[in-house]
């Protein structure tokens, strides 16, 4: 995901990249792990995501720093 500053100035919204991908996600079975991989230019400090259904779902991170991106990507 571009830098928001990128974005704003190729006309792009950001509603419309998260969009694209919430797509993209949503096309994985909900009983199939997903790994993503890519720039998305967020900061997701140490959120986890939470989740009942799927008590392995851990995630370390040693950077503490979140954003607004970074909650929205978690």
């Amino acid at each position: 995901m571009p830098p928001a500053a990128s974005i704003r100035r190729k006309h792009i919204t950001a509603e419309s990249i998260q969009s694209a991908v919430h797509d993209i996600v949503s096309r994985v079975p909900h009983t199939q792990r997903l790994v993503v991989c890519g720039d998305f230019n967020a900061r997701t400090g140490q959120l986890a995501v939470s989740d009942a259904q799927n008590s392995d779902n851990v995630r370390t991170s040693c950077d503490t720093t979140v954003c607004a991106r970074g909650r929205w990507l978690v």
